[in-house]
């Protein structure tokens, strides 16, 4: 479940890196279970009926220092280095208490299993629906059922857009994580941007060097799992909170689907309550309201759609 609430709600926006570390996780998990436990592990579990007379050097009990360890990793979000930047939506400074706490819910690992859940909840409620209701609709809101089961559907979308726009900003990454120089200015900086994508720039070639510094990187990755410094691909909740604040909200292709998907449903539900949706035959915002539905399509490695982000 966590795999593919991984890949089809992607909080991150890094469908590549998220991909890898899934691949990476699974890979690990499959060489456990083939290996038996070594001997040092089985040395630690030896020993635990007298671990509780244990003292460290500052005369603690092994088990309350082992305690105070677990509240500590408890607090531990606090102490980490703040990866925020800029002013998301002019407002929220990267030092804001609600900006943190939100950032923290994204990155709960029950966050993206329960988008996960509800998404699926949302194609079988249309699927039913379009089974039992086959002529046209009523035109006032409520008298099927299931518009109050998307009313709330939707409401948890919308607060999760909203939270995830707050934490990561709306169109423009911070400055510090941008690729444009905003020194010569937003519209120059764009120009420019522009001409180094759709102009071909020579590239030059240089010789390689020939030391071994990256397959050794791979092959202490491939028996021990650990990650290098500043590798990316990492799923730590720190590695989890720099691509949730590297990126704004509308800078990936999949969030803007989300975007016009919940836009689109709360048009169509003024437009059901003002009663002009069934009278002018006007759903297409409750067609579009159906767009997420679309991220069950990364549910597997096979049926992954990569839409470019920029």
């Amino acid at each position: 479940m966590r795999m593919m609430s991984q890949r089809v709600v992607n909080i991150s926006n890094e469908p590549e890196l998220v991909e890898r570390s899934i691949r990476r996780k699974a890979s690990l998990k499959h060489a456990r279970l083939e290996e038996p436990p070594s001997l040092p592990a089985m040395a630690e579990y030896a020993h635990d009926t007298s671990s509780n007379g244990v003292l460290d050097d500052n005369g603690t009990p092994e088990k309350e220092r082992v305690a105070l360890g677990k509240m500590q990793e408890r607090h531990a979000w606090q102490k980490h280095p703040n990866p925020l930047k800029g002013d998301s939506l002019g407002i929220f400074t990267p030092d804001n208490k609600l900006r943190k706490v939100l950032c923290e819910i994204l990155i709960h690992p029950a966050t993206e299993p329960i988008i996960l859940i509800l998404i699926i909840i949302q194609t079988v409620l249309l699927a039913v629906e379009s089974s039992i209701y086959e002529g046209p609709r009523s035109g006032r809101w409520g008298s099927p059922p299931f518009d109050y089961a998307f009313f709330v559907l939707f409401l948890i979308y919308t607060l999760e857009l909203i939270a995830r726009i707050i934490v990561s900003g709306f169109v423009f990454n911070p400055g510090e994580y941008s690729t444009l120089d905003r020194s010569i200015g937003i519209k120059k900086a764009l120009v420019t941007k522009g001409k180094n994508l759709f102009i071909p720039q020579r590239q030059f070639s240089t010789r390689k060097s020939g030391h071994l510094a990256t397959p050794q990187v791979s092959i202490l990755r491939s028996f021990t799992g650990m990650q290098p410094q500043g590798d990316p691909s990492g799923d730590s909740s720190d590695q989890q909170r720099i691509r949730l604040a590297r990126r704004a909200f509308l800078r990936h292709s999949f969030n803007r689907l989300d975007f016009v998907a919940v836009v689109s449903y709360w048009i169509s539900f003024i437009l059901s309550l003002l009663t002009v949706e069934a009278n002018y035959h006007l759903y297409i915002f409750r067609m579009l309201s159906c767009l997420r539905i679309l991220r069950l399509l990364g549910l597997t490695s096979g049926t992954t759609v990569t839409l470019t982000s920029r």
